[in-house]
């Protein structure tokens, strides 16, 4: 099973989750969205194609001294359902390929 294929299964509990916690289905959320990479340059890529090609904002931050590792995080609005919670991680995921960084996931406040 693909990394997608999990977050989609995942996309099933989490929404179910929204849901006992008062989101109503089909109703606009802000999520946040991560990656994580080890590639400096690659992650500066990965936030310039998210705000180029979706106008995401997205920010690069640095962690760990030694053997630092980079989150590429950022916002994006997104129906709650589950098949626009689907698309939204084709979307991510497909974005981060040519970059060589796996999309980690979402989450949202509830």
């Amino acid at each position: 099973m693909s990394g997608l294929d999990e977050q989609k299964e995942k996309n099933v509990q989490l929404m179910q989750i929204l849901q006992e916690n008062g989101v109503h289905v089909g109703e606009m959320r802000i999520i946040d969205f991560f990656y994580y990479t080890k590639d400096k340059g690659a992650a500066h890529s990965l936030q310039d194609d998210l705000e180029s090609r979706f106008g995401y904002q997205a920010r690069v931050e640095k962690q760990g001294w030694f053997r630092p590792t980079y989150s590429i995080c950022g916002t994006a609005r997104v129906n709650a359902t589950v098949d626009e919670l689907n698309a939204f991680c084709e979307k991510m995921w497909t974005c981060g390929l040519p970059h060589g960084i796996e999309f980690d996931g979402w989450g949202a406040e509830v």
